[in-house]
């Protein structure tokens, strides 16, 4: 038997831009005081057997409440069939671990929603942790290792600026104008030539304060789906978020990382 949750409302403030949706209400607290660690995780709702990968590989450790992971799904932009449906709920109720938007499509065209919206998650639920990992569904991540930094290295980068990001700095990358390319975006939303210095989008790292600048300035941010350059690139140069390129932490690219496939 399935339980019913409360849900709850949010909405989401761009410059150009609003959008109201909801979630259900976690049944128990997702962190504790003794949570460090935030791990955001987008992926399609249907990509089953893609989140048991990562279930059964690196988030499968035991980690003593000091970290939290969760998948980020949101509305199917197709009908479900009932079996399908019924899928996920069991899936749900088993792992607890799925966080379902509702309000927007999960198409690519809504990641930037899907990625605002899992920060404010965060800060409604998880505000006392220091750190949020984004992640993207295609990654391996060693945990051990990522909090050994952490403790070693980029918390005392927070001593130059406590709202920073880390991950590995994609600079010079140039806006795509054509109008049916997967990257385009049109002139309204961004003009430059060139998009601000960015990280690159298959994993960075957010102190509490930059998640929290990103939710206080973005009521002044014109918004735009290449997700990657507009929170870490256009969101930092219109605030005091500060970047700070880890490139030897942060491999993204396939010859340095092991990637999972369905």
């Amino acid at each position: 038997m399935i339980e019913l949750v409360i849900s709850q409302w949010f909405i989401i403030k761009f410059k150009n831009k609003q959008i109201i949706y909801y979630i259900e209400k976690p049944d128990t607290p997702p962190c504790t005081d003794e949570t460090k660690l935030v791990i955001l995780i987008p992926i399609r709702r249907y990509s089953l057997n893609l989140r048991n990968e990562i279930r059964n590989t690196y988030l499968n450790e035991t980690f003593e409440g000091r970290v939290t992971a969760r998948f980020i799904i949101a509305d199917p932009p197709y009908s479900l069939g009932s079996e399908e449906q019924n899928m996920l709920f069991e899936e749900q109720y088993k792992h607890r671990d799925i966080i379902s938007f509702n309000g927007f499509d999960d198409v690519y065209k809504n990641l930037h929603l899907k990625v605002m919206a899992a920060f404010q998650w965060k800060w409604k639920f998880c505000s006392n942790a220091e750190w949020t990992l984004k992640v993207d569904d295609d990654m391996a991540v060693y945990i051990p290792r990522l909090n050994f930094w952490i403790d070693n290295k980029l918390k005392n980068e927070l001593k130059k600026n406590n709202a920073t990001i880390f991950g590995r700095i994609y600079p010079n990358s140039p806006r795509v104008k054509g109008k049916y390319d997967k990257y385009f975006v049109p002139d309204e939303e961004f003009s430059d030539e060139y998009y601000p210095p960015y990280m690159t989008g298959p994993s960075y790292l957010l102190s509490r304060e930059a998640v929290k600048a990103i939710l206080i300035k973005s009521k002044e941010i014109v918004a735009f789906h290449v997700e990657d350059a507009l929170f870490t690139g256009v969101f930092p140069i219109n605030s005091n978020i500060s970047l700070s390129d880890q490139w030897d932490i942060f491999n993204n690219y396939p010859e340095d990382i092991v990637r999972f496939s369905e």
